[in-house]
């Protein structure tokens, strides 16, 4: 008897829970965790809202564009100037079944616009394939000089085209034919690479700066 009184004495002292101050102590120490679990559900929040009204205006930056072209203007893309400098552009990659999407992994960073109303050229991709080069006085000699991109440059607001052009991943496939042979050998079939964001920068560079020439 005397065992379970002791018991429940020690039980009764380690019960602090009524005096002065406990619960303050409590709220104290788990505020910290509170201000923090809050802080990261607003962060949390903030990120989420703002990755939806970039995809929200990437969608409708895309779709209004889509239609460029098959020479369908987009009235409220950007004006056109033709001037040197980057010109904002969005790429789409059009199948051979007419199937078109938005593909801009060939597009410089600093040429993606944010909005449709910065949009000012459209490239339009219409293959990517082996580079192909014959010998022009006998076209059964044909190499392989690594890849290249069909492209037709419009402008985004009228759809009017300003370019229509080959870009090559090889220099030297730069050409329809050749009058002889390159003494350069074509490149190992395994280590083709395809057109580089760099090589279709460069070509958006030539063309910009030679606008109008």
């Amino acid at each position: 008897m005397s065992k379970e009184k002791d018991h429940e004495e020690h039980y009764i002292d380690d019960d602090r829970s009524h005096e002065p101050g406990r619960g303050k102590m409590a709220l104290a120490r788990s505020l910290p965790l509170l201000v923090f679990t809050l802080c990261s559900v607003a962060l949390i929040s903030i990120m989420a809202i703002r990755n939806y009204q970039r995809f929200s205006g990437s969608a409708t930056m895309f779709d209004s564009t889509a239609t460029v072209c098959s020479g369908i203007p987009s009235p409220d893309a950007a004006p056109f100037t033709p001037e040197d400098g980057v010109h904002s552009t969005v790429a789409f990659y059009i199948f051979s079944n007419g199937l078109i999407r938005a593909d801009n992994s060939y597009i410089p960073e600093a040429w993606q616009p944010d909005s449709l109303d910065q949009v000012e050229w459209v490239l339009c991709i219409n293959g990517d394939r082996p580079a192909y080069r014959a010998l022009c006085e006998n076209d059964a000699i044909v190499n392989e000089y690594g890849r290249e991109l069909l492209v037709t440059l419009r402008v985004a607001q009228t759809a009017d085209i300003l370019a229509i052009e080959t870009i090559t991943s090889e220099d030297i496939a730069a050409v329809d034919c050749w009058d002889e042979l390159p003494t350069q050998p074509p490149p190992d079939p395994e280590s083709i690479e395809r057109v580089s964001v760099e090589q279709v920068e460069a070509w958006l560079e030539n063309y910009s700066a030679n606008f109008g020439q």
